[in-house]
């Protein structure tokens, strides 16, 4: 799977979970500024990408993921 893919449904995934437009989610998309992005959301976060990739993250790359940018890179690393 390539990257511009993975970034569309990341951005697929925050538009469900955080009610945005995919268009305004970018790189630069973080906790300081999506609305709703707290703790508990986080966690539902992890746990659409892990269902939506068919994939695990350990808790390192789980507290990583500050950023649309950083979910991307790691999602890309794990399923390589």
């Amino acid at each position: 799977m390539d990257r511009p893919e993975i970034e569309r449904r990341v951005k697929s995934i925050f538009h469900v979970l955080f009610n945005c437009d995919p268009e305004t989610v970018t790189a630069d998309s973080s906790p300081d500024n999506v609305p709703g992005w707290d703790s508990l959301q986080h966690l539902n976060l992890v746990l659409a990408l892990e269902e939506e990739f068919q994939t695990s993250f350990d808790e390192r790359q789980v507290v990583d993921m500050l950023s649309v940018a950083l979910i991307v890179e790691i999602v890309t690393e794990a399923t390589a």
